[in-house]
């Protein structure tokens, strides 16, 4: 799932950047994130119960994400008609 969303962001959307955060003792997200090539990228301190704790911060650049994962196979498919909701006027196929 992961893999198709970061698909649309970057080949239909055009992102440049995608990032996420996870609990640090959160090893199988994490471990997915690092998988799909995200980089550590700082870390945040967040509420977390009755107090607070750390959130690792990754993050994958449209660099990596070409280099790791061209011919990905995902098809992303209508997206032109609902593009102005993501605040993309124009396809990133034509420019």
């Amino acid at each position: 799932m992961r893999l198709a969303v970061l698909a649309l962001a970057f080949d239909a959307l055009g992102a440049e950047v995608a990032e996420t955060e996870a609990w640090h003792d959160n090893a199988a997200s994490l471990g997915v994130s690092r998988a799909l090539g995200y980089v550590d990228n700082g870390v945040g301190r967040h509420a977390r119960g009755d107090g607070a704790d750390d959130m690792p911060r990754l993050r994958l650049t449209r660099e990596i994400w070409t280099a790791r994962h061209a011919g990905h196979g995902i098809a992303i498919e209508g997206v032109d008609s609902c593009r102005h909701f993501f605040g993309v006027a124009h396809s990133v196929v034509d420019g």
